[in-house]
């Protein structure tokens, strides 16, 4: 049923598989599987946003009741969502901490020990959001790549008795000067259309 027509309010919804790389990581094309320099966090659970934000600075005279002139001095890109089947592994690269994974042993148990603290300077990654069925022009895959971001969220992993290992995460874009478009300097969505 792949590539079948159908109308926009129609789409399949479900979970996206998000992926980091390196910053200065190209995008994959959108029918390649995803090359192993790209880290896969893991499927998500409930929504994924994208919020664009930035507030506008109006500008009224003295000859007019309404504004005349409208700018955006900021604008911001959050990617926001929740990852589930958490190693210590994917926790280190969401908290900017994956050189402090250590390997050894308590009693005579193998473990692993992952430091909690986050350090003074993120992390700059390349941010890709695939999902099989997410275009919005039929059963075909959809993808959005962030160039140049940080993870910028406070993240609480959450544990309970009805639930699994899930963290929050809030990806921060930052505007990216090897762009060569300015359109493209936060990122862009790719989707397939037949």
């Amino acid at each position: 049923m792949a590539g079948t027509a159908m109308s926009p309010y129609a789409q399949l919804v479900g979970p996206v598989d998000v992926y980091v790389a390196p910053y200065g990581t190209a995008e994959p094309a959108i029918d390649a599987a995803v090359p192993v320099t790209w880290y896969k966090l893991g499927p998500t659970t409930g929504d994924q946003t994208i919020e664009h934000s930035g507030d506008l600075e109006v500008f009224r005279d003295n000859d007019h009741q309404a504004p005349v002139k409208v700018t955006r001095p900021e604008e911001d890109l959050l990617v926001t969502f929740t990852v589930v089947d958490m190693t210590y592994e994917k926790y280190a690269r969401i908290i900017n901490n994956v050189g402090r994974i250590a390997t050894g042993t308590s009693g005579s148990a193998n473990v692993k020990r992952l430091g909690f603290k986050r350090g003074a300077t993120p992390t700059e990654y390349a941010l890709l959001l695939r999902g099989a069925a997410d275009s919005p022009y039929g059963l075909y895959p959809g993808q959005n790549y962030i160039p140049r971001c940080v993870q910028s969220g406070n993240p609480a992993p959450a544990r309970g008795k009805a639930t699994r290992a899930e963290l929050e995460c809030e990806f921060m874009t930052l505007e990216d000067d090897a762009q060569a478009s300015d359109d493209d300097k936060m990122g862009w969505g790719t989707v397939q259309i037949n």
